[in-house]
This record gives structure tokens, C-alpha cells and sequence, in this order.
């Protein structure tokens, strides 16, 4: 089984499990691997694994009639993705069906929720540029709005976490010249 289904294995797993905490861990994985490898198909499972743990933390959610039918509709498109070997193709049902039927159903549930899908673009967005990421980079593979990053950024402080703090300007350096191409 080759790293890309492996990845949407486990989140198929755990969303099977209802196992919130790990579809959250996952989504952190993902987005973590997605900005060293800029890999669009990795930011999609993110946001895919960050919305739907999101939603599953919150019972009125669980608790709508319609639910069942769309967490059947997730576990079936991720299914399908499973066994996609096209990147090309892999990316376009994460993007056209799972991420629509999120957004579709977040819709639906009005002034129930904030955006699911912005959420998690702000959050994975903030994420990666704690990492080391520069903020235009960030935004651009995870399509997030730049004045909610920042807003984001500034609110919660992330850049002063110790995940970000204990990383060293040699260590930054490298990661940065391996993600720009220069190797190590």
C-alpha cells in the first residue's frame, strides 16, 4: 500500500472510530508533511481530518438527523479515494466531493457553527507558519484568508509556542533550504 492510501486509510479508520482526538493528531500530521513536501493532496486530508473533528466534538452536530447520511457519504468518498493511484484524481475527489460535502453540510446547519473548512484553513495556515513556513506560503497552500491568519496568529500567539521556540536558526535554516529546493 503506497503512503498516500496509507494516509487516507487511517483517517478513514479513525473517522469510522468517531475518534476525534485522533482524526485532530492526524490532521496536525498531515499538515506538518503537507508544507515540507508542498503537497496539495496532504493539505486536503488536513483540512479534511481538522473539519470532521471539529464536527464531531460538537453532540447537536451528531445529534441532526442528516448526519448519519453525510458522515456514509465521508467514509464512502474516502473509501473511493483509497484506491485512486492518479494524484491528479486523488485531488479532485478530496477537493470536489469530500470538502464540498463538509462545506454543504456545515451550510445546512446555519448559525449552528462557524465555517468548518475557514476554521481549518486558518488553524493549518497558522500551523505551518509556526513551523518556519513564511506567512505567503502558508496561505497559499492551504488557501486561507490572510487577515483571519493573522488575526489568528496574533490572538493565540502561536509563533511563541515552544514547538516553534526550541527550533534553532540553523535547524530553521535547513528546513527552509529543503523546502525551497536546495537540499540539505
Amino acid at each position: 500500500m503506497n503512503n498516500k492510501a496509507n494516509n487516507i486509510t487511517k483517517l478513514l479508520k479513525a473517522l469510522k472510530k468517531r475518534d476525534s482526538i485522533e482524526l485532530k493528531r492526524l490532521s496536525n500530521r498531515f499538515i506538518e508533511r503537507a508544507a515540507v513536501e508542498e503537497n496539495k493532496a496532504l493539505v486536503d486530508l488536513s483540512l479534511i481530518a481538522y473539519a470532521l473533528y471539529k464536527m464531531l466534538s460538537k453532540l447537536h452536530l451528531r445529534e441532526r438527523p442528516e448526519w448519519d447520511a453525510f458522515m456514509k457519504d465521508v467514509e464512502g468518498d474516502l473509501g473511493e479515494a483509497e484506491k485512486l493511484g492518479n494524484q491528479a484524481d486523488l485531488e479532485s475527489i478530496l477537493e470536489k466531493d469530500i470538502i464540498r460535502d463538509i462545506h454543504e453540510m456545515n451550510e445546512s446547519f446555519g448559525n449552528y457553527m462557524h465555517d468548518v473548512l475557514e476554521q481549518a484553513r486558518t488553524k493549518q495556515a497558522s500551523r505551518i507558519y509556526a513551523r518556519g513556513l513564511s506567512l505567503s506560503k502558508a496561505l497559499e497552500l492551504t488557501h486561507a484568508d490572510r487577515y483571519q491568519v493573522l488575526q489568528y496568529i496574533g490572538d493565540t500567539r502561536i509563533h511563541d509556542r515552544p514547538f516553534t521556540s526550541n527550533m534553532s536558526v540553523v535547524d530553521r535554516y535547513r528546513i527552509a533550504k529543503k523546502v525551497l529546493g536546495g537540499g540539505e
